[in-house]
């Protein structure tokens, strides 16, 4: 149980920051309960309606079911059809806002994906939504399940719960290794490999601009240009030019072309 929280700690920081972005507003997920209960106690626990989301997990074997109290849900679908996202009635959704839910419970598919990651690689895929619990049946009703529990929280002050259902059958080809996971210094570690950059550090698009030496111009000369004319540049062909990220220089670059394109080649990283 200790070891799939820790892997799903990347599951928490990636929903939060997904729906953060589509939601257009703080997106707070904090985790309140691990349990190991039957999938009979889990499936009579959940009103009606709740949205409940099954998802494969290829090549493990079954499904997982991922559910989320439908006021939260309908908070989602207000938000994001331009509404303040303020804490919704408890009722069924209409056949417009089922196609939103969908869409926002696959939004739980990259960060499954990731979070299981290092203990086993796997294609979840959106099987399905439903909105009555009686209607969800992915193992025998006495199968053991690991069940995680997620309070959510809108920046607007709507709150709901998240849950992941782990049916013990699916989950256990990957156990041996979900048990040599540990804790170093707050960071899940596989005991016999380092994890490669790659893991640590989510794939983010990062702007880079390569910065020349100023060069001055005279106010004349600028007022009179013109299509087609050519400004010379204090900037020597042989100095470097330096590759800034966020204000900072982080990389020193040789300028030159790459075909028809200008471009720079990479000199080393800077140093302070």
């Amino acid at each position: 149980m200790r070891g799939l929280e820790v892997v799903h700690e990347m599951f928490v920081r990636r929903v939060s920051s997904t729906l953060s972005h589509r939601l257009r507003t703080v997106v707070t997920i904090e985790p309140f309960s691990t349990d190991q209960i039957t999938y009979e106690d889990y499936i009579r626990s959940m009103p009606n309606p709740s949205v409940i989301a099954t998802l494969s997990m290829d090549p493990l074997p079954g499904s997982i079911v991922a559910e989320m109290s439908t006021e939260l849900a309908l908070s989602f679908v207000d938000r994001l059809l331009g509404g303040a996202g303020m804490k919704a009635p408890m009722r069924g959704p209409t056949d417009i806002e089922a196609r939103v839910i969908r869409d926002i419970m696959s939004s739980a598919i990259d960060p499954v994906r990731e979070a299981l990651e290092p203990v086993q690689v796997i294609e979840p895929r959106l099987e399905q939504v439903d909105f009555n619990p009686r209607f969800v049946s992915i193992v025998a009703p006495t199968e053991m399940i690991l069940l995680l529990g997620y309070t959510v929280r809108l920046g607007s002050g709507a709150e709901g719960i998240l849950s992941l259902c782990y049916p013990f059958t699916t989950i256990e080809p990957a156990l041996e290794r979900l048990e040599r996971r540990v804790l170093i210094e707050g960071a899940a570690v596989s005991v016999d490999e380092e994890p490669p950059l790659a893991d640590v550090v989510p794939d983010l698009e990062v702007p880079m601009s390569i910065r020349l030496r100023m060069s001055q111009v005279p106010t004349a000369q600028l007022a009179a240009l013109q299509p087609g004319d050519v400004i010379r540049l204090d900037h020597r062909i042989d100095e470097p030019a330096r590759g800034e990220v966020g204000g900072h220089h982080i990389v020193a670059a040789r300028l030159g072309r790459r075909g028809r394109r200008l471009a720079v080649q990479i000199a080393g990283w800077s140093t302070p």
